[in-house]
Formats: structure tokens, C-alpha cells, sequence
């Protein structure tokens, strides 16, 4: 009851438009300074190598580029992290037994002509030393130290295991019997 209340209105009235131009245009500019300061262009960057750039370096455009050497390398660590898989089938059987039986022929093919051929213990003894390049010097030494029948049994206990024959079978075992408990607890009598 001490206060009184003010009965005007506010109305917006035509002093009040340059008042609110000033205050919108003082806006304008604030915001226009705030929001045009990234358009300016920056300085150049004057560093040298080896000195801490003083702002962020950013490429004039975006660029990918695809790294041969990191990515087979992530390539490799990708594929060590994966454990062995073991998938057994009789064609991968089948294949991997030829592979090993071409190998194998490839390898022994020259201590093969070797033999076959006409020559003296010498000749053969000479041509046996080259025959295999990677052989242990042992192992070169049993070689030369061979005959023609020596050799064929011994190729023979090299030789791969050619693909055994795939026998499928169907087991048929009899059905374990039932005690009279569990018969009469499963409800057959």
C-alpha cells in the first residue's frame, strides 16, 4: 500500500526507432567483427627446422595417401594374430599329397638321371656333388657313397605316402540296454 503502481503502458513510440537502430547497428558490428576475425588472413608462419611452430600448421587441401609399406605391415600383424585353422577335407588331402609327390620328383629327378645314366663311379660321384645344391655335407657324403640299387631303395622309403583311399563306414554299435529303473521311469514297459 506504501507503493504505487505506475498506470502508463510502454508503447513503442517514434523516439524510441533511433535508439533501437543505434543499439541494432552497435549489434551488427560487434557481431560482424566477432564472426569476420577467421576471414582475415594469418601471418605466415616464420619457424625453421627443428623450432616448435608457434600455431597449428594446416594443409592448404585435404590429401589421402595409402602407405604400401605400413599397410603390409599391418597387413602381416593382421594375419599372425589369426590362429591356425585346421579344416580337414579329402579334396585339400588329395591335392597336398600330388603337390608333395610332384615336389618330391622334382627334387630327386637329377639323383634320378644320375643313376639311370652310363658313367663311371667317378662321373657319378662328380655329378652327385651338384645334383642337390642345399644338401648338408653328410648328407652329400651318404649320396655319392650310393650304387643304382642302393638308391632305388632308398628313393623308395622317401618317397611321399600317396592319398589313401577315403573309407567311409557306418558304425553300427548296439544300443546300450536300459536298466529296469530307467525303463520304468521313462514310461515304456
Amino acid at each position: 500500500m506504501l507503493t504505487r503502481r505506475s498506470d502508463t503502458s510502454a508503447r513503442f513510440t517514434r523516439k524510441d526507432v533511433p535508439r533501437v537502430a543505434i543499439a541494432a547497428g552497435i549489434l551488427i558490428l560487434a557481431m560482424t567483427a566477432v564472426l569476420g576475425a577467421d576471414i582475415l588472413p594469418e601471418a605466415p608462419l616464420d619457424a625453421t627446422v627443428g623450432q616448435l611452430a608457434t600455431r597449428d600448421v594446416v594443409a592448404p587441401r585435404a590429401v589421402d595417401f595409402v602407405s604400401e609399406s605400413q599397410t603390409e605391415a599391418k597387413r602381416l600383424a593382421a594375419m599372425n594374430e589369426v590362429p591356425p585353422q585346421y579344416t580337414f577335407t579329402s579334396e585339400n588331402a588329395i591335392r597336398i599329397a600330388a603337390d608333395q609327390q610332384v615336389a618330391f620328383k622334382d627334387r630327386v629327378s637329377p639323383i634320378d638321371t644320375t643313376f639311370s645314366a652310363d658313367l663311371s663311379d667317378e662321373g657319378r660321384a662328380s655329378l652327385l656333388e651338384t645334383a642337390i645344391p642345399d644338401l648338408t655335407p653328410t648328407a652329400r657324403d651318404t649320396l655319392t657313397g650310393l650304387d643304382a640299387a642302393r638308391w632305388a631303395v632308398v628313393r623308395l622309403a622317401a618317397r611321399p605316402a600317396g592319398p589313401a583311399p577315403m573309407i567311409t563306414t557306418r558304425h553300427s554299435r548296439p544300443r546300450p540296454r536300459m536298466s529296469r529303473s530307467a525303463e520304468d521311469s521313462s514310461g515304456t514297459e
